[in-house]
């Protein structure tokens, strides 16, 4: 048994910590709803926003795309924690890469090359954590599609 113990303790100290995680997981979350560390809930007496994205493009060439969301008002003032509230900022990803924290309704997204660009939005309160609705992450989503032709461009919300 000792020998046992001895050539696989690297395994059984895995296993220890497995369980106690499980274990763990199910206190931590034994309220239900998404993790508070994490996400906060839209408040349930006001209707959720729906997010959409509008793209535009500056007289240089660089891309920009601003955010509109009736009844969520976009601020700078973060705070360490907070509660259910209307105000914050969304954060802009670019497949998977954040590539913009909008503190006012408008992102600048940069010089795009050709081809397609997939960008999200999210909706965070001020503390930075997701805005959850009663669908899930308030979010929106378009694709750019910027042609070798700079002069002509087609955009898909999605």
């Amino acid at each position: 048994m000792i020998t046992f113990i001895h050539r696989h303790w690297h395994g059984l100290v895995l296993i220890a910590v497995l369980f106690v995680t499980a274990l763990m997981a199910s206190q931590v979350n034994s309220k239900s709803g998404p993790p508070r560390s994490v996400f906060v809930a839209w408040p349930a007496e006001r209707s959720a926003p729906e997010l959409v994205l509008i793209p535009g493009q500056h007289s240089d060439g660089t891309w920009f795309v601003d955010l509109r969301a009736e009844g969520f008002a976009f601020s700078e003032l973060c705070q360490a924690v907070s509660g259910p509230q209307t105000i914050g900022h969304a954060h802009v990803y670019k497949g998977d890469t954040k590539v913009a924290a909008a503190y006012v309704p408008r992102a600048e997204l940069g010089a795009l090359s050709p081809g397609q660009h997939r960008f999200r939005a999210v909706l965070r309160a001020q503390d930075h954590r997701a805005l959850i609705g009663p669908d899930g992450l308030i979010t929106a989503q378009i694709v750019i599609d910027v042609p070798g032709d700079a002069d002509a461009t087609m955009v898909t919300p999605h």
